[in-house]
């Protein structure tokens, strides 16, 4: 579909540091494993609950089918560790993951916060 079915009050928001290219709103969309981490965490993290809303709305859209994919939408996506890390809320929290490209699905790992990250990095 094309960018301009997401125009609504929170997307156009969320256009100015991702890209839609490859997003669509058909039944072959990515799904979030284990999203209940990401809630968990926002309940301790409450500054990471905006960011991680907008990462899971922009996830649950996308049709990624390789890395590069991924990286099309958030251009702060690493793969560090065979995982697919994604920087939340301008580098002050980080999500790892695991991504099934064929299926379609984001088995999310650990959420941290960057200085978390660093040591698990290391």
């Amino acid at each position: 579909m094309a960018y301009e079915s997401y125009q609504n009050d929170n997307i156009s928001i969320l256009t100015k540091s991702y890209r839609f290219d490859n997003l669509s709103l058909g039944a072959d969309t990515v799904e979030i494993i284990n999203e209940s981490e990401l809630h968990g965490f926002a309940k301790k993290h409450s500054k990471a609950r905006k960011p991680l809303a907008n990462w899971i709305q922009v996830t649950k859209a996308a049709t990624w089918k390789t890395f590069a994919a991924v990286r099309e939408t958030f251009r702060s996506a690493d793969y560090v560790k065979e995982q697919v890390v994604f920087d939340i809320g301008g580098n002050k929290y980080r999500l790892i993951s695991s991504i099934d490209y064929p299926a379609q699905r984001v088995y999310i790992l650990d959420m941290m916060t960057h200085a978390e990250y660093d040591r698990w990095k290391a």
